[in-house]
């Protein structure tokens, strides 16, 4: 069996404009949502002390045990017509018309994004666990700010704030040197 030139011609004219436009929608789709939660779940374990944090450090990088095609499977297999999740959901009354497909563009980006935020938070919380504490409480103004005091004006709603202004330009060097192969940036 070879493929004729006729073959590529049919992939080339019908196929290939869909397959390279879904391919980029998986991309952005996954990058975006693996960077919003690896990055915001680093800078919250690496900057706050709350009870079980230490499970909690190594709860959120168990994804990496399972290779990503087995996580597919698994979740297609919960959440089919006939998973436990959806029997669950057609069990509930005003839950039973509740539909969950993930045999999709959003299913595929939400499983593998689930499967790649390891590597941006263990990355994410290595930078942020380095950092100075009066780096992360400081103004922009390099004045300290956060007093952590139930009445302080500048308590946990500055805190979010802060991160942009200052954990940003922190960890630029992160993007230009630890996240690329060597020879392409």
């Amino acid at each position: 069996m070879s493929i004729t030139s006729e073959g590529w011609y049919h992939l080339s004219q019908n196929l290939l404009g869909t397959y390279i436009k879904n391919t980029l929608i998986v991309v952005v789709g996954v990058s975006i949502l693996t960077t919003v939660f690896g990055v915001s779940s680093a800078w919250w374990i690496a900057t706050t002390d709350f009870p079980f944090r230490k499970h909690l450090e190594w709860l959120l990088i168990l994804p990496l045990a399972i290779p990503t095609f087995i996580n597919g499977i698994t979740y297609a297999g919960l959440i089919d017509y006939t998973g436990p999740i959806r029997v669950f959901l057609r069990s509930v009354p005003w839950l039973s018309d509740f539909n969950m497909d993930i045999m999709n563009r959003g299913g595929v980006i939400a499983v593998m994004s689930f499967v790649l935020y390891p590597y941006v938070y263990l990355t994410s919380r290595a930078v942020f666990s380095l950092q100075s504490s009066v780096l992360i409480e400081a103004k922009p103004d390099s004045t300290v700010v956060y007093g952590g005091g139930k009445g302080d004006k500048y308590s946990e709603k500055r805190r979010g704030g802060l991160f942009i202004s200052v954990m940003r330009p922190c960890t630029q060097h992160i993007h230009r040197n630890d996240l690329f192969i060597d020879g392409i940036n």
